[in-house]
């Protein structure tokens, strides 16, 4: 019986699945060892890089991937600020910006597929770009009015969201109006003009978003350095916007000098969590990482550091090496539970794995942290690339400031527990997770946004397999 002529044939049991696989051949083994590679070696920025992004080749003249920061040259070459590396060498994006990079995000506002860029800079392009620019892959452009003013802090974030009239573009930071609008924090791009978010103001600056699930539909999650929205109970440091109002997400963080510095939803266990985390606190050992499921916001133990004071998040993302879907955590700190990996680790739901030995600074004022990452496609492998003030990586020399984790196209994509091994727990996975519509799904394979006879077609290709 050809198990993907029956698939299509109409939903089917358990049983009949199960029968099904009694007879499918079992696919060889491969074994699939992720490892940092040096793309790099010489050629990395001077400084640390903030910011990563991918082009298309489909959607850009110009393609590769794009890191930000307040390096000044790059492979040797005076390119500062914002590079490109186009799979042989680093070029500029025309003049470039005149200040620090600190996001990037692709997205089309109505006018055509764009890089946005987000920072402290006033400048782009040699003309006004007041903290956010827009890059069409050959020219520069200005935002509507900018941001905040030439003294603000800029842009640490952007985030797409549909509020249910279509994407728009949100924008967090430090920053007070804009063309006398009197955005505050956050800020909603229209391809037009910036609006204000809500009615209530943030009482302080946002550093992070990320659209999130609680079950009561995509919610827009913003953390930050701020002690309240507006007049909203409990939003200390983190709130939620589902497009109508803001709330607060279970009486926000408990340190009132807490700063949410990263924030990402992963699906963990049958269930979505938000991870929320933090690179400021002024109680004793105040946990750097919490988790937010079920209505819930607790900490999120594991992570160990060289003292209570020098443990940080700083980024958080998900991404599948080809061992599995995982949550990866990067910032400042020696490892988690008993991993040994400095300043990245991953979670896979289960338990905590390392990156080899992570990253580390051979000058004693720096301790290699982890600044960005960013999942990037590669000519056939799924890569990790990721930024900051480091200059070793496990254990080796590396290009300072930059490297690549780089996994492997596994023989079972059903893998979806990560135990290297396509079996009947990954089905009973995929099947609870079936004809459902939503991001981030364990059973969704192909990553279309449901579970359908597409993502059954594929694990029952490769079921029986190791990898």
């Amino acid at each position: 019986m050809n198990p993907s002529r029956l698939v299509t044939s109409g939903v089917l049991g358990l049983s009949a699945i199960a029968a099904c696989l009694s007879a499918s051949a079992t696919v060889a083994a491969q074994s699939c060892k992720p490892r940092w590679i040096d793309f790099w070696t010489g050629s990395g920025p001077n400084l640390s890089v903030s910011a990563i992004a991918e082009l298309s080749a489909e959607d850009f003249a110009m393609f590769g991937w794009v890191v930000g920061g307040p390096f000044q040259t790059i492979g040797g070459e005076p390119i500062p600020r914002i590079a490109l590396w186009d799979g042989s060498g680093w070029r500029a994006l025309g003049s470039g910006v005149n200040g620090n990079v600190w996001a990037l995000e692709v997205f089309d506002d109505g006018s055509g597929l764009a890089l946005f860029v987000g920072g402290e800079f006033t400048m782009a392009g040699g003309a006004p770009a007041m903290k956010v620019a827009r890059w069409d892959g050959q020219n520069w452009s200005q935002v509507g009015g900018g941001l905040g003013s030439a003294l603000s802090t800029g842009v640490l974030d952007f985030e797409v969201y549909d509020e249910g009239d279509g994407p728009r573009l949100f924008a967090a930071g430090f920053f007070s109006g804009s063309n006398g609008v009197p955005v505050r924090g956050i800020a909603r791009w229209d391809g037009v003009e910036w609006s204000v978010v809500g009615e209530h103001l943030m009482q302080g600056g946002a550093e992070c978003m990320a659209v999130h699930d609680d079950g009561e539909g995509p919610q827009l999650y913003v953390g930050g350095a701020f002690r309240s929205m507006g007049t909203v109970v409990g939003t200390n440091a983190l709130a939620r916007w589902n497009g109508k109002q803001w709330s607060s997400v279970d009486g926000g963080l408990l340190d009132f000098f807490a700063t949410v510095s990263s924030l990402a939803s992963f699906r963990e266990q049958g269930q979505t969590s938000l991870f929320v985390g933090l690179s400021n606190f002024s109680q004793p050992d105040f946990p750097v990482l919490h988790r937010f499921r079920d209505g819930v916001l607790e900490p999120f133990s594991g992570l160990v550091g060289y003292d209570a004071d020098q443990i940080m998040v700083h980024c958080l993302t998900v991404h599948n090496d080809g061992t599995g879907e995982a949550l990866y955590i990067g910032g400042r700190f020696l490892g988690a539970g008993s991993v040994a990996s400095s300043n990245i680790v991953k979670w896979n739901g289960n338990q905590w794995l390392d990156l080899g030995t992570g990253t580390d600074h051979t000058n004693i004022f720096y301790f290699g942290d982890v600044v960005a990452m960013c999942p990037v496609q590669s000519e056939a492998d799924p890569t990790l690339l990721i930024g900051g003030y480091f200059d070793r990586v496990d254990g080796s020399a590396a290009s300072a400031n930059l490297a690549a984790w780089v996994g492997c196209d596994p023989a079972c994509a059903g893998d979806i527990n990560g135990d290297n091994f396509v079996d009947f727990a990954d089905l009973n996975i995929l099947l609870q997770d079936f004809n459902t519509t939503a991001p981030g799904l364990p059973g969704d394979i192909d990553d279309d946004g449901d579970v359908d006879f597409a993502d059954l077609n594929l694990l029952l290709g490769v079921y029986n397999s190791a990898c």
